[in-house]
């Protein structure tokens, strides 16, 4: 049973980083890249998803206190990455501009020339 489990697993991960390099070498461009970031950031950052997030973040807190009070003990270690994780996508895009809100699109493509000049 822990072996089907295991296999899984690994084939879960697998279909996911190919899943996530596929997009990486399919295109030439920074610029395809870089407007499909800012497509992932305008979604993030919309308001109707903010708001989805905020009633997320109400209802985890509910499940701790209703479990709290029913006596539930580790209610907390169960929710708390589901409400780490909530916290994360909801400061994503202030997170992504603080670090990226001076670079250009020159800089970018000059960084990964320069990163394929050093690594072959």
């Amino acid at each position: 049973m822990a072996d089907k489990k295991a296999l899984k697993s690994v084939i879960c991960i697998l279909f996911i980083a190919l899943f996530c390099s596929s997009g990486l070498f399919a295109e030439e461009s920074i610029a395809v890249l870089d407007t499909a970031g800012n497509k992932i950031l305008s979604l993030v950052g919309s308001i109707w998803v903010k708001a989805l997030l905020v009633v997320a973040l109400i209802i985890e807190f509910g499940v701790i206190a209703f479990g709290n009070a029913q006596g539930e003990g580790g209610m907390v270690k169960k929710v708390l990455p589901w409400i780490l994780g909530t916290a994360g996508i909801l400061g994503a895009t202030s997170i992504v501009n603080f670090f990226f809100s001076n670079v250009t699109q020159e800089s970018l493509a000059m960084a990964t020339d320069v990163i394929q000049t050093f690594v072959g």
